[in-house]
């Protein structure tokens, strides 16, 4: 049984480190990261990646985990990050400093500004290098040594830049201590740059030239810097040693991380002591746990312990490397995925993240200084909206949508609502009226009568206002709270505030709570009053007065189940959370988390079943909502909201009125974390892509159509592309009128190190064709390998000439090489001359019954996707010693005829094959037939037309409980640019979910009333049936979410099971839902 849904779905991070930045009692992890972020096709690869680092983001520990505290954007990707403690004296412990670096050689330090929640530069360092010099072949390096009194850049090639860690006397800085890595191997000369400061407190930097050295760096205290040499390493090290960690005194030296070995250096005895790791690896981050314990982190996601072994008179013998386990990423909990999309000029390399999108309909009107939004229901029914108020600084516009979404601005005299000033509240009321509120005025208006049937009748100016089903609420002069019954339009209670602690924000729950919560800045807390008395129930400080202050205050209905949750924005950015008792008026589970640099605004979207999410408006926009049982603050796609409201017309179902600067407009918001899309342009179609791990980059194979002088020229070309940067790093022009056809990435065992343990690197393999009308009648195409030198580019290795195009390839082992050609899969085998020069060698052949055009390879088991004949199985036997060839025969195949254009294997003699009229086709080998006839036979298991041609097939594995109702087996990337999440039922959901499909398509009619059988149903030019076959359609089965409760009970109850409820199927089906 199979599961197919359509997708659309991280944040990464290049440096972090912990300090005691924020306060100096508690630690902080201080990160540099990116925000999380056209139409993929293509291939598709699944990977987890780091992007460019443009913000540092503090992160506190509590109870629940990491809280975000702080997010500042840095103009540059910052390539330095680095820690200085300031060490304790007899006055006040002191906080730590951070010292940041950037791409554009920028270089300053930073402290926390504790008064006002903010990042405080202390010093600036200006770059004076000359712009002759190169950059260094390694990433930056910010070294410290252990005396605290220097730090060292490693930026440009042949340069150390040496700052002394002193100040002057007047600012009384410290130094600092601690060493946290070590430098890099030396070049033959080497410039120290050391900055000093004057008796103006400013920084100079001077430039010396200094001997060549390896580590130690010395100076007279400010005025002067010295690398001397310590020693001399004159063994070699080992291939793919990249890590120094200098080991503390008294033991002292320093370990060398290879790749496959693990190098300790005595720099008194002058001795080296090496041992070879049990398993090679590429190492890639170290932390020390105290003198003798290291954490090793390496490129495929595992976490090592290392701890020295001393002898008996406490020198270093010997060391153990544990294997602790594999880290987790702890981000939004999604990878990302990378397709080849467009055609030709519009051809790009995308990048598909997770995030809140934001769709827009259309621009209602360009407009300027909008102050807030609302939406009325003046003559539709509920739940719908048809009158959008928009208030500015000095008036009040209204626009009406008729149900055809026809638009219309209206006059002053519509609803009798004010239009000559600014409106602080608009909402519906209870039997049909509308309530308004100005900075002079407050009116209740009968929609039935057109007639105002109460205004207000204070002197005083309104500030806030807020109002439920039951009672209006009013801030007087800031100071004073009156409370009205919006049943007898008196006044059932007031409270008043002290001159000198004014309200800035309140809010009134939605009925029944009869609560009304405000904010206090000066006094930097916000109070719970009950209604209508106005009596203070409870109170609860943000933080320090005049440091802490709270702006506006929303309580929203989040998780499904448990007590509201209470929002309060702060002038900084910051957002508190706590979960609101409705029957104590006491508050819980505080916990904070920073959106931005500027005040948030809230305004709640209706998420159905009495459950919100909460719409932030600031700077950093963002979603806050329920996932997996608990609230997620999601970014969202738009960085310049400025304002919001649900619209939610007949026309226009779910949507949302959203200003910025210039413009109003109607938008969609997405109710949770969606697809963001990154674009790398190539101007050519991306028509296949690999993926290198260990190179961290692309090999795309491009198509690029021009005209030239009236004549369509074709070209083709292999590029390199950087993972990281999203840029081309390579290219590799093939010959004219030649074609990429596939494009696959292998590791090829490249020999044995020093201690005689395999080595291997990545290489690119691709495949080629010639038009029918170019090139040699024996040569139609060619396999070239390349791989990727020092320099990140490009390498020719091998050319292999080929008498048939190269539609595909796949390695079987290290050593073989499958392709699929224009009417035959051959293997090949990699081998040296004796010059160690890799060749590709012929050994057997298999004739397909027309031309392959996907291979899927497991073991010595070839799946053979054909062009018109489906799809075959044919099993590679290795030669005998009696035997001149290996074997290559056909062990099953499937007989009917699907016109194929992708397969893979999704479980053990289980594979998935898509065919060019869209259709997706379980088969599984028989290897229980009775006869042989069966066990040859490849039968359909599930079948389904997915309406759209699938161009390529990625597996994928994804760790699932038992108890999962599908596990997600692969990726599915379309020519029509959609991506598909396909999975295998658990067998005890299968019937489960089959019930549930034809449930929801009997209830559910679309446009047309087309049967969702017959929409899904297997159909070609051959064969077409009346429903899908053991499938289920993912799309249609998360529809029942959407679906009212009354429709739920409906569908649950032709389900005809008691152990059923709606309760059980929304679990599962958003169970479902979080797969994607």
């Amino acid at each position: 049984m199979a599961y197919v849904v359509p997708i659309h779905s991280a944040s990464s991070i290049r440096h972090a480190l912990r300090a005691r930045f924020i306060s100096p009692d508690e630690d902080c992890l201080v990160v540099a990261s990116v925000p999380s972020f056209s139409t993929p096709s293509l291939d598709c690869t699944r990977l987890t990646s780091p992007r460019k680092a443009n913000r540092l983001e503090l992160y506190t520990q509590s109870a629940d985990g990491l809280i975000l505290q702080h997010s500042r954007a840095i103009y540059g990707r910052i390539t330095l990050l680095q820690k200085l403690s300031r060490p304790t004296t007899a006055g006040p412990v002191l906080t730590d400093v951070l010292f940041v670096g950037t791409d554009q050689y920028a270089y300053f330090s930073l402290t926390w500004d504790a008064a006002h929640d903010q990042l405080r530069t202390e010093r600036k360092y200006i770059d004076l290098a000359d712009g002759s010099l190169r950059e260094a072949h390694s990433d930056d390096r910010c070294q410290i040594d252990p005396s605290g009194s220097f730090l060292t850049l490693e930026v440009y090639e042949g340069v150390v830049s040496v700052i002394p860690l002193a100040t002057a006397d007047s600012h009384k800085r410290a130094k600092s201590a601690a060493s946290t890595s070590a430098s890099t191997a030396p070049t033959s000369n080497r410039t120290a740059r050391r900055a000093a400061t004057n008796s103006q407190g400013k920084v100079r930097l001077k430039l010396r030239d200094l001997k060549h050295t390896h580590a130690v760096v010395t100076g007279d205290g400010g005025s002067a810097a010295e690398l001397k040499d310590v020693t001399t390493l004159s063994d070699e090290l080992d291939l793919g040693a990249s890590i120094l960690i200098p080991v503390p005194r008294p033991l002292g030296g320093l370990l060398i991380i290879g790749e496959s070995s693990i190098k300790y250096v005595d720099v008194s005895r002058n001795e080296t002591i090496s041992r070879p790791l049990a398993e090679s690896t590429v190492f890639v981050a170290w932390e020390q746990v105290d003198g003798q314990r290291w954490l090793l982190a390496d490129d495929y996601g595992r976490l090592f312990f290392l701890m020295l072994v001393l002898d008996a008179d406490n020198a270093v013998e010997s060391w153990k490397v544990d294997l602790l386990g594999t880290t987790r990423e702890f981000s939004s909990g999604q990878t990302r995925i990378v397709t080849g999309s467009g055609a030709f000029g519009d051809g790009s390399l995308r990048s598909v993240r997770s995030g809140v999108g934001i769709e827009d309909l259309g621009v209602l009107a360009s407009m300027e200084h909008i102050t807030d939004l609302w939406g009325l229901r003046s003559a539709c029914p509920e739940p719908f909206y048809d009158t959008l108020l928009v208030s500015f600084v000095n008036e009040t516009r209204v626009f009406h949508f008729s149900p055809d979404g026809e638009v219309e601005e209206k006059e002053d005299d519509f609803l009798g609502l004010v239009f000559s000033r600014s409106t602080l509240l608009a909402t519906n009321i209870p039997e049909n009226r509308i309530l308004q509120v100005t900075e002079s005025t407050a009116k209740v208006i009968d929609l039935d009568s057109g007639m105002v049937i109460w205004q207000s009748s204070h002197n005083e100016s309104i500030t806030s206002a807020s109002a439920n089903d039951d009672y209006l609420v009013l801030v007087l002069g800031g100071i004073r709270l009156v409370c009205i019954s919006l049943s007898t339009f008196e006044q059932v209670g007031s409270r008043d505030f002290e001159v000198d602690n004014q309200v800035s924000g309140m809010t009134i729950p939605a009925s029944p709570i009869q609560a009304c919560i405000v904010c206090l800045p000066q006094s930097a807390e916000i109070v719970i009053l009950d209604l209508p008395g106005l009596e203070v129930k409870n109170k609860q400080a943000l933080g320090e007065p005049g440091e802490a202050i709270p702006r506006s205050v929303i309580v929203a209905e989040i998780l499904a189940g448990k007590p509201p949750t209470l929002f309060v924005s702060m002038a900084d950015g910051t957002v508190f959370s706590f979960s609101f008792d409705i029957n104590t008026f006491t508050i819980s589970g505080s916990s904070k988390i920073t959106l931005g640099s500027e005040q948030p605004s809230f305004k709640k979207l209706p998420r159905g079943n009495g459950q919100y999410n909460v719409f932030a408006t600031c700077d950093h926009p963002s979603l806050i909502h329920a996932s997996e049982g608990r609230i997620v603050y999601s970014a969202v796609d738009s960085a310049s909201s400025s304002r919001i409201c649900s619209l939610n017309t007949q026309a226009y179902p779910g949507s949302i009125a959203l200003s910025n600067q210039n413009e109003l407009k109607i938008a969609l918001v997405d109710e949770e974390r969606t697809t963001q899309i990154h674009t790398l342009p190539m101007h050519a179609s991306v028509r296949r892509l690999a993926y290198s791990p260990l190179e961290k980059a692309f090999g795309l194979g491009t198509v690029k159509r021009t005209i030239s002088n009236g004549v369509e020229e074709v070209s083709s070309s292999f590029v390199l592309a950087d993972e990281i940067h999203f840029r081309p790093l390579s290219t590799y022009d093939l010959r004219p009128d030649e074609l990429v056809e596939c494009v696959i990435r292998s590791q090829v065992n490249c020999g044995k190190d020093e201690v005689g343990n395999l080595m291997s690197k990545d290489l690119f393999f691709v495949g080629t064709a010639f038009l029918d009308d170019v090139g040699d009648d024996h040569i139609r195409g060619r396999i070239l390998i390349f791989e990727v030198n020092k320099s990140r580019e490009l390498s020719l290795i091998v050319d292999k000439s080929l008498m048939g195009a190269c539609r595909t390839l796949a390695v079987m082992d290290p050593s073989l090489l499958v392709a699929g050609l224009v009417k035959s899969v051959s293997v090949f085998k990699l081998a040296r001359d004796r010059f160690g020069n890799i060749f590709l060698e012929k050994h057997t052949a298999y004739r397909t019954s027309t031309a392959p055009i996907d291979i899927s390879v497991t073991g010595d088991t070839v799946a053979v996707a054909d062009v018109m004949k489906s799809m075959s199985l044919v099993q590679y036997t290795p030669a005998e010693k009696d035997e001149q060839e290996p074997k290559f025969e056909e062990i099953a195949r499937h007989y009917q005829t699907l016109w194929s254009t992708a397969v893979t294997l999704i479980e053990e003699h289980v594979y998935l094959l898509a065919d060019a009229e869209g259709n997706l086709v379980v088969l599984q080998q028989n290897t229980t037939g009775v006869t042989e006839s069966d066990r040859k036979r490849l039968q359909p298991t599930s079948e389904i037309r997915l309406g759209e041609m699938v161009n390529r097939i990625h597996p994928i594995t994804v760790q699932t409980h038992t108890e999962t109702a599908v596990s997600a087996r692969a990726l599915l990337a379309t020519v029509d640019g959609s991506i598909y999440l396909f999975g295998l039922i658990n067998p005890a959901y299968i019937d489960l979910l089959l019930r549930l499909q034809t449930a929801m398509a009997s209830i559910t009619v679309s446009p047309g009333e087309i049967p969702f059988s017959k929409y899904r149903a297997f159909r070609t030019t051959v064969r077409q049936s009346d429903e899908p076959f053991r499938f289920v359609d993912g799309e249609l089965i998360e529809r029942f979410l959407s679906c009212t409760p009354t429709m739920q009970e409906e569908i649950a109850n032709r389900l005809d099971d008691s152990n059923v409820t709606v309760s059980s199927l929304k679990e599962m089906i958003e169970e479902l839902r979080r797969m994607h």
